[in-house]
């Protein structure tokens, strides 16, 4: 169970590095470009903006909460270990009695 966790956490932890260094860039950028040609051509039409933004703000959020996630299963996985699986003394005393 402690390798699974750990495997899943170093899941998490890629695909969010992932989202930080293709995605998120790709926002950054196209939000710069449309904020430099509002300023440069003043009657063009910008109302994608707060779409934009909210883009950028939902990939944060959604990196923060897979590095948190990704900490949990780490973290969890010796509790869960010691839940599933019983302790070896015990499997050992159950063999004696069979």
């Amino acid at each position: 169970m402690l390798l699974v966790s750990r495997a899943i956490a170093l899941l998490q932890i890629l695909v969010a590095l992932n989202d930080s260094l293709v995605n998120l860039p790709v926002q950054v950028f196209v939000l710069s470009q449309r904020m430099r040609l509002g300023h440069a051509f003043p009657g063009a039409h910008v109302a994608l903006l707060p779409i934009e933004w909210t883009g950028i703000i939902s990939s944060l959020a959604h990196i923060t909460v897979l590095l948190v996630a990704a900490v949990l299963f780490w973290r969890c996985g010796p509790m869960i270990e010691r839940l599933l699986l019983p302790a070896s003394g015990t499997n050992e005393q159950a063999a004696e009695r069979i």
